[in-house]
């Protein structure tokens, strides 16, 4: 499962990303632990507002161990900051249910005034982190 961890400061490096997960990863006696496998920190600039936003994108094994972990570090304090821990799900404007497919590009009626996706946004840098045991 892919859990981001949404607006992280700026100054966030990996090994802190690792030493936050590290305590909701461990299970009880007879489970066995979570593992991390991936770590990503792309950099988000909206083109409209000229701002960044600084994510971490943490590809946990097992899912039920990931989403205990969401459960526990959801609105915890992270790097000087309160943050958001939730499940990272892909999506595109091409699901949008609000409207047909062949009326994407230019549709007439749609439930929300504005979208929530954000359209503005764009991946200026992203690195990478992999682990193998």
């Amino acid at each position: 499962m892919i859990i981001i961890l949404g607006k992280i400061p700026k100054e966030t490096k990996k090994s802190d990303v690792i030493h936050f997960f590290s305590p909701a990863l461990k299970t009880g006696l007879f489970k066995k632990p979570g593992e991390i496998k991936q770590i990503k920190m792309p950099i988000m600039k909206d083109e409209k507002t000229k701002l960044f936003s600084y994510y971490s994108l943490v590809f946990i094994e097992p899912n039920e161990i990931a989403k205990q972990a969401i459960k526990k570090l959801n609105r915890k304090f992270f790097n000087g900051n309160y943050i958001t821990v939730r499940e990272f799900h892909h999506r595109s404007a091409l699901n949008d249910r609000r409207v047909n497919v062949k009326e994407w590009r230019n549709p007439k009626v749609t439930a929300r005034k504005a979208d929530r996706r954000q359209a503005n946004l764009k991946v200026r840098s992203s690195s990478l982190v992999s682990f193998s045991n």
